[in-house]
């Protein structure tokens, strides 16, 4: 009995997109002096790690802080995040939980490992509004060899206290 596996070909680019270069900093080795559950500010050579042009940097993502295995980030909503009622759109809460979960997967992995998103659940309890700076936090439920798990909670601003927008579990699957 011969197995096949299929993939569309939105899973290969994505894919292939993903194995291309490695990156020339180490996100582990940067948060290798912190302590756990200690959050270091992103170096500049950190934050150049995000292409000019792609999704993260035209919606504004911006990664923040870094520790070991986990990863914050914020992005300041404009009106171009706005959806048609006037909010900002849950599709862009769900990309920035999903970007801070690969920013997280960075300083638990090798530089040249990479990883792609497997599966990802969210529940979208508040909108954020023009003027909101979203904070979303990563950090790990799960650190594997082959998938990882993390849990990004979205709020309305850094503080703990500050209200929750979204909460999302991330897993991702390491490729090499």
């Amino acid at each position: 009995m011969r197995r096949y596996t299929i993939v569309s070909h939105i899973d290969f680019r994505i894919l292939t997109y993903m194995t291309t270069e490695p990156l020339a900093v180490s996100f582990r080795d940067y948060v290798a002096s912190a302590g756990p559950d200690t959050y270091l500010p992103a170096s500049a050579e950190l934050r150049k790690t995000v292409p000019d042009g792609c999704f993260l940097d035209v919606m504004a993502m911006r990664l923040e802080c870094v520790g070991r295995g986990r990863a914050q980030a914020s992005l300041e909503v404009g009106q171009r995040h706005l959806n048609q009622a006037g909010v900002c759109q849950g599709g862009l809460v769900v990309a920035l939980a999903d970007a801070t979960a690969g920013w997280a997967a960075r300083t638990a992995l090798p530089s040249e490992a990479r990883f792609v998103t497997l599966t990802m659940s969210t529940n979208v309890v508040r909108a954020g509004r023009v003027g909101d700076v979203l904070w979303a936090e990563a950090v790990p439920r799960h650190l594997g060899r082959s998938t990882m798990v993390f849990e990004s909670a979205v709020r309305r601003g850094a503080e703990v206290s500050a209200s929750v927008v979204a909460i999302s579990t991330v897993t991702l699957m390491v490729l090499g």
